[in-house]
């Protein structure tokens, strides 16, 4: 899961690329620990590079989300399309996130 952490306007947005499977999403799990340690509680998760996600990536962005709550922030997301948006849909998750489609949309949103 190669992919890109930029802070913009005190939110951090997080851009994975590839595919999210057991094997690579222990990274993303790792940069939202992170950004949540470092006091980053406004997060966005960018899935616009994303081409297929698997349960154990759904957990780590479930658990991303109730963590940055119990922080007192929020975890967002944008760019779902095609499958990843379908796997989201069929999941009924899209009624657990707040979902953007671009990901100047969701940082405006906070």
């Amino acid at each position: 899961m190669p992919g890109t952490a930029t802070l913009s306007r005190e939110v951090m947005v997080l851009r994975p690329q590839g595919e999210l499977d057991v094997q690579t999403s222990q990274p993303l799990r790792e940069q939202i620990q992170d950004s949540l340690r470092r006091g980053n509680t406004r997060l966005v998760v960018d899935l616009s590079e994303v081409t297929y996600v698997d349960s154990s990536a759904l957990g780590v962005l479930v658990t991303g989300l109730k963590q940055a709550r119990k922080a007192n922030g929020c975890l967002k997301l944008c760019g779902l399309r095609g499958n990843v948006l379908r796997v989201f849909e069929l999941t009924r998750l899209t009624k657990f996130f707040e979902i953007y489609e671009t990901a100047e949309q969701a940082i405006k949103s906070f």
